[in-house]
């Protein structure tokens, strides 16, 4: 159960921090458009591979 709960709160950190990020994206008008999509780009590829790592150890606790 402990295992869970901290995996919860690690999926909360991953969502909360990508939210962030893009709103500090967001804000940031004055860049041009393609600079904006290269950093999008590269927020995205970042939450997504934490989300994947993430994913793994629920599938790991799951076997147990």
């Amino acid at each position: 159960m402990k295992k869970t709960n901290k995996l919860l709160v690690e999926y909360e950190d991953i969502l909360l921090d990508f939210s962030m990020q893009m709103k500090w994206l967001l804000k940031r008008k004055h860049k041009s458009t393609a600079y904006r999509m290269a950093v999008w780009n590269s927020i995205h590829k970042k939450s997504i591979e934490r989300l994947e790592k993430a994913h793994e150890k629920l599938l790991s606790l799951d076997k147990l």
